[in-house]
């Protein structure tokens, strides 16, 4: 992964989740931050790009 960024989510029990944004830089965390939307992230708990490209996770699950 050259330009990577990952969303991500977690939760306690009943609470709403918490969402994560990181990245191998600023604008990489930016560029993923832009993706957290229902249609990326259908059915997974996280999202992880390489230079634009989703990879959903976990991986081989829908």
């Amino acid at each position: 992964m050259r330009d990577w960024g990952l969303v991500a989510a977690t939760r306690a029990r009943t609470e709403p989740p918490t969402w994560v944004v990181t990245g191998r830089d600023p604008s990489a965390a930016a560029r993923a931050a832009r993706e957290l939307r229902e249609r990326s992230l259908a059915g997974h708990f996280a999202v992880a790009f390489d230079v634009g490209r989703p990879l959903s996770l976990p991986a081989g699950t829908r």
